[in-house]
């Protein structure tokens, strides 16, 4: 779950829990990981361990890589490397059979491979997960308090002794707060110079959309300018979805980039998650992520269907 999205929602629910472990085999992830939390192990690569000698665990939380079967790549599903690492999340909850489970992925997870993907992974839950109640639920950052446009659908998978109702997908709540509400204010003449220098590509793309956009000085719109422009998205007062490759979008009212700080509040991250690797990590961290404020409500009706 890269940077510990489902620890800041338990501590936001105030549930006490145990870290028992984390995995990550990125080295810049695992620092972050080690400045903000405290597993009791932290793997390094989920392909290479016996999932036999893992810890007991009551709650398993997994985001396997999903540009195996993103949009934004070539959808080869489990036909792709990264792919495969779903397979590998599965045989973990065969082996470990946790009380409950959550696997987060992208929307193209559904249609990958011309749905074999889909396909696949519903086999093998029927065939070897049959002790659990599923569910497969739809939501969107937006529509859960925080203004960026990330869809993402969550597997759910409960004990059949402990699911007494279905898992229903949490009710929409208004937003949190807005754009200007996360702006820094205390930037150093550094940063600043960091974060309005644009490439030639860039400024060029930033130069069409101010033809087709008349009034984009005048309000919050927040474009990928790293794209190219017939794919670039422009949306008023959100952010489109942050990716590993682009995270680094331009907001126009404040005429420069959003800051690694103001990224990580856009997946829900709180001030107080320290940041302890280079900028151009924390991009690619926060585009990796689970947005906190979705897994908190997530995790908030599970626990009340549960328990």
């Amino acid at each position: 779950t890269g940077i510990g999205s489902p620890i800041q929602a338990l501590k936001i629910l105030g549930i006490p829990f145990d870290h028992v472990f984390s995995c990550d085999n990125n080295a810049h992830v695992k620092k972050s990981i080690e400045c903000n939390y405290s597993p009791k192990y932290l793997y390094e690569d989920i392909l290479n361990r016996d999932h036999r000698l893992l810890p007991d665990i009551d709650l398993y939380i997994a985001g396997p890589p999903c540009v195996a079967f993103s949009s934004v790549g070539l959808r080869k599903g489990l036909d792709d490397q990264r792919g495969q690492l779903f397979i590998e999340t599965l045989e973990v909850i065969y082996t470990k059979k946790p009380k409950i489970f959550i696997i987060e992925n992208v929307k193209g997870l559904i249609t990958a491979n011309g749905g074999k993907a889909i396909e696949y992974i519903e086999s093998y839950i029927n065939k070897n997960l049959k002790q659990y109640s599923i569910s497969v639920i739809e939501m969107n950052t937006k529509d859960y308090g925080v203004p960026q446009s990330r869809p993402r659908i969550f597997i759910v998978g409960i004990l059949n002794q402990l699911c007494t109702a279905e898992i229903k997908t949490p009710r929409p709540i208004p937003m949190l707060f807005e754009l200007d509400d996360i702006k820094e204010k205390k930037l150093s003449r550094d940063e600043i110079s960091k974060l309005t220098h644009l490439s030639t590509f860039e400024s060029d793309n930033l130069s069409q959309a101010l033809q087709d956009v008349p009034d984009l000085w005048k309000h919050n719109y927040v474009m990928d300018l790293c794209s190219s422009y017939r794919f670039m998205s422009i949306k008023k007062d959100i952010a489109p979805c942050f990716r590993r490759s682009h995270s680094k979008f331009f907001v126009s009212k404040w005429r420069r980039n959003i800051s690694p700080r103001e990224a990580l509040s856009l997946q829900g991250f709180p001030e107080t998650f320290e940041i302890c690797v280079s900028d151009h990590q924390v991009y690619q961290q926060v585009g990796n992520s689970i947005s906190v404020n979705v897994m908190l409500l997530l995790l908030q009706e599970i626990f009340l269907t549960v328990f």
